[in-house]
């Protein structure tokens, strides 16, 4: 409806008992049901979402909220994400991880100019993988920054949404990241199996307080936005270091 000059939306749209492949993320999301109201009198949009993603149905997430769009250029939004242990990453080459949000959730609220996300996120178990010669080479098992990044280009989707323009403006109000007690840096053979665990801050790359206190450098690390800031500690484990004339595994 409306004029040639402003046209209103109006309806509903449905999903229901389907399936949803994130090729990203290597995941299938499974009973994708959801509902989306355009209400054309309020120029505005409320929708619900819920769906499965893991080894069974109680691995959930559901999604909640609204968008008005009074003003086509910036419109704003309130949108709430719950997970409970959720398959959020199944990729051979880096991680395989369930998550679930806190007590509070996600919350993605503001407008397209100004959008703010808060919450915590919690990774209950999963894996996150080294290479294989990597470990072998070294005897100081390293994460840095620009080796996750480049792992993260590799995967073009994923890096192309987290360069949007909207992703770049994101404020994030206290987003933390805690790690569970079935969390493990390791290789996919048996030689390295690390327990980690710790909790991290995230910050926004972009953001001006981020740069000036240099939590981050920015030098290789095309588009991707996010810093972590925080400590993640190695409680217990094993890695093998591959030295002649055999092998040495070491335990702490």
């Amino acid at each position: 409806g409306g004029t040639w000059k402003r046209l209103t939306y109006g309806g509903t749209v449905a999903v229901t008992n389907g399936d949803f492949r994130v090729r990203s993320l290597n995941i299938v999301m499974r009973d994708v049901n959801g509902t989306m109201q355009l209400d054309a009198a309020r120029d505005s949009l409320r929708g619900s979402f819920r769906a499965w993603s893991g080894d069974g149905t109680s691995q959930r997430i559901a999604v909640n909220g609204g968008i008005r769009y009074t003003d086509r250029r910036n419109p704003t939004f309130d949108v709430t994400l719950y997970a409970r242990s959720f398959r959020a990453m199944n990729i051979p080459t880096l991680a395989t991880l369930d998550v679930s949000t806190g007590s509070d959730s996600l919350r993605f609220t503001g407008s397209l100019r100004y959008p703010s996300l808060a919450g915590t996120v919690i990774v209950d178990r999963g894996a996150i993988y080294l290479p294989e010669r990597d470990v072998a080479r070294k005897q100081v098992i390293e994460l840095r920054g620009e080796e996750v990044a480049s792992i993260a280009d590799a995967n073009a989707g994923f890096n192309q949404a987290a360069s949007s323009d909207v992703v770049r403006r994101l404020r994030l109000g206290g987003v933390r990241v805690n790690f569970g007690e079935d969390v493990w840096l390791r290789t996919r053979s048996s030689a390295t199996k690390i327990k980690l665990g710790g909790s991290l801050n995230v910050t926004n790359a972009y953001d001006a307080d981020t740069v000036a206190t240099a939590t981050r450098a920015r030098t290789g690390l095309g588009d991707w936005p996010f810093a972590l800031e925080g400590q993640l500690n190695a409680s217990r484990g094993y890695y093998t270091l591959d030295l002649s004339p055999a092998p040495v595994r070491r335990e702490f």
